[in-house]
């Protein structure tokens, strides 16, 4: 299985790249961790979830995707943040807010695929 053909890691790694392109703009030298951290977090999703494809057995593979959502979640949290500092539209925001939920989506219909698919060791 090549996970760039998997529709969770191609709309993850999109969702990653633009939140990295968005947080490129922001000029304020104070929030630089903050922005540093979510480009972190944003890396983190779609390259746990290749990780996790990567690994041997399935259930190897099911605590990468956790992982992955995990960070989804942390990256949201960030964006909460900066749209709360206005480095970040409402519009903007929303949009990101609803590439969230659809990559939180497949993320965890990967993990409910793979933990009811008996025939994956």
């Amino acid at each position: 299985m090549n996970y760039k053909d998997m529709k969770v890691w191609v709309q993850t790694n999109e969702l990653s790249f633009e939140v990295i392109k968005e947080l490129k703009k922001v000029q304020d030298r104070n929030l630089f961790p903050l922005i540093n951290q979510a480009i972190r977090s944003a890396v983190s999703v779609p390259s746990n979830v290749a990780e996790g494809i990567g690994r041997q057995y399935k259930k190897e593979t099911i605590h990468f995707m956790y992982i992955a959502r995990g960070s989804l979640y942390e990256l949201e949290t960030q964006l909460i943040l900066l749209k709360k500092f206005n480095e970040i539209s409402p519009q903007e925001f929303n949009k990101f807010e609803q590439d969230v939920t659809t990559c939180r989506r497949l993320i965890s219909g990967t993990i409910n695929y793979l933990k009811s698919n008996k025939d994956l060791r």
